[in-house]
């Protein structure tokens, strides 16, 4: 289990020469501890994870809920239910699994990701104030982290007409170590394609972020 999540966090962090290598790792290692014990929460929970990030939410969702009803208290079972619910393009969904989350765990080190999956959720359903709000919570707790939650937070004022702050936040955003190559609209672009999905509750936030972006000032190319 220990090695599947290591395959999965060089994964999803991007520090990996082979993502889909390591994510094919993650799953067989995660396959086989569940093959030695399909009683455990956490063998569940990882598996769940690695789907999720193989494009597969439909079936992290099944893991993540046989995690929870092998162990309730799994909170970090219920923030991935939540993100699972979010790719599925289920914001509502989502927002019920990561607040259980964060009501059962208030001092979670994981918090800076379940705020940063409800401020996404929020923009999804144009709840642009909440989304704001979830997301300067998420940048509070580590601004250095988490792209999406600048992105959320500067499309979103944007798109409730506080140019300045969302010129502001977009200028923040821009000077930190972790944007990396997210500087422009066509890196976005190329990062989180709105042509990868087909859901239209996933096009529709993915185009209102662009819009937002664009609208703040982020450069075309």
């Amino acid at each position: 289990m220990g090695l599947g999540a290591k395959f999965w966090v060089r994964a999803i962090f991007s520090v990996s020469g082979d993502r889909k290598g390591d994510l094919a790792r993650a799953d067989e290692l995660a396959s086989k501890a569940l093959a030695l014990d399909p009683d455990w929460t956490w063998t569940h929970a990882v598996k769940g994870a690695v789907l999720r990030a193989e494009g597969r939410p439909e079936e992290g969702v099944a893991e993540q809920e046989r995690a929870l009803a092998l162990d309730p208290s799994n909170v970090t079972a219920a923030a991935d239910l939540g993100f699972d619910y979010a790719n599925l393009g289920e914001f509502d969904q989502a927002l019920e699994y990561l607040d259980k989350a964060i009501l059962a765990s208030p001092h979670d080190p994981s918090l800076k990701y379940w705020y940063g999956g409800k401020a996404e959720a929020h923009f999804a359903l144009k709840n642009y104030d909440q989304a704001i709000e979830s997301a300067r919570r998420a940048i509070a707790i580590n601004p250095d982290y988490n792209a999406f939650s600048h992105a959320m937070l500067v499309a979103a004022l944007a798109l409730t007409d506080h140019d300045a702050e969302a010129r502001e936040a977009l200028q923040r955003f821009l000077a930190l170590p972790s944007t990396g190559p997210l500087k422009t609209l066509a890196a976005w672009k190329d990062h989180f394609v709105t042509e990868k999905h087909v859901d239209p509750r996933l096009v529709d936030r993915d185009e209102r972020t662009l819009t937002g972006l664009r609208k703040a000032g982020m450069p075309e190319e």
